[in-house]
């Protein structure tokens, strides 16, 4: 059952229809987008979730914006710690797998924004 939360309760309209936080986030964004990204600038903001951006995402600079923030979550040690061999990140990277993972593997979705070159092979761990 879900916990009824500032996230679920929907509790303003767009258009005159009734919406909730997560229903923007999981039915719009994730759903209609298909942007894996999108986990890097909208997330609850709890300690271990990335950073919430200090400016609104624009349209003409919506794709630099969200490679900003995936590189800045990633690189981020005090969320994940990547080596060549091992890395260990963020539940979000379980929990929304399939969002990550399309047409490529973890790993390599990871490597594009990291500093460190990930070893195909890799252990993975979720922190």
């Amino acid at each position: 059952p879900t916990v009824n939360t500032i996230w679920t309760k929907e509790w303003f309209q767009i258009g005159g229809e009734d919406f909730s936080l997560d229903r923007i986030e999981h039915k719009i964004l994730r759903k209609e987008f298909n942007e894996p990204r999108i986990h890097f600038a909208v997330n609850c903001a709890s300690i271990s979730c990335p950073v919430l951006r200090a400016e609104a995402y624009e349209p003409d600079k919506v794709d630099r914006q969200l490679d900003e923030q995936a590189r800045i979550f990633l690189n981020d040690p005090s969320r994940n710690t990547i080596t060549e061999n091992r890395i260990e990140v963020s539940k979000i990277f379980s929990w929304f797998g399939g969002d990550f993972k399309k047409d490529q593997s973890l790993i390599e979705f990871i490597d594009k924004y990291t500093k460190t070159n990930i070893d195909e092979d890799a252990k993975v761990r979720f922190m």
